[in-house]
C-alpha cells in the first residue's frame, strides 16, 4: 500500500469517519427536537427549583426543576438544557412546556435552546472536523 493511501486512511479514520458520525448525532437530535415541537403536547409548568448538576463547585450546572398539571396530577420534571439562572427565572415563573401524552414526566421547556440547542451544537462541532478530513484526504492526492 502507497504512503499517500496510508495516510488518506488514516485521515478518514480520525477526522472525516467521526465528523460523519458526529454529524448524524446532530441531525438524529435535530429530528427528535423537531418530533418533540410537532407531537408535543403543550402545557405552562411553575419553575419550582433548580437542581445542582456536576461534582465540581466551579462549572456547576443548575437545572430548573418544573410542574405542570395533567389529568388531575402534579407532574414534575427537570430540564435537561440547563441555561436558565435563577436571576433571570426565580422561582414561580411561567413557563411553557411540551410534553409526551403517553409519558408526561417526558417533557421539555419550549423555547428553541431546550429544543434545538443540543443538536446545533453538536453539529458545529461536527463541521471542522469534516472539513479538515475532506481537505487533508483530497490533498495527499
Amino acid at each position: 500500500m502507497s504512503r499517500k493511501r496510508q495516510h488518506q486512511i488514516i485521515f478518514f479514520l480520525i477526522f472525516l469517519l467521526p465528523g460523519l458520525l458526529t454529524l448524524a448525532f446532530s441531525l438524529h437530535l435535530a429530528l427528535q427536537g423537531i418530533g418533540f415541537a410537532r407531537n408535543g403536547q403543550p402545557a405552562t409548568a411553575v419553575l419550582v427549583g433548580y437542581e445542582r448538576q456536576g461534582r465540581l463547585r466551579v462549572g456547576h450546572r443548575l437545572c430548573p426543576i418544573l410542574e405542570f398539571p395533567h389529568r388531575g396530577s402534579t407532574v414534575r420534571f427537570t430540564d435537561g438544557w440547563c441555561n436558565k439562572t435563577p436571576a433571570e427565572f426565580p422561582e414561580g415563573t411561567r413557563l411553557p412546556v411540551l410534553f409526551d401524552a403517553s409519558n408526561p414526566a417526558n417533557a421539555r421547556i419550549n423555547d428553541f435552546a431546550s429544543l434545538f440547542a443540543t443538536s446545533l451544537i453538536v453539529g458545529v462541532i461536527a463541521v471542522p472536523w469534516l472539513l479538515l478530513g475532506g481537505t487533508l484526504i483530497v490533498r495527499t492526492r
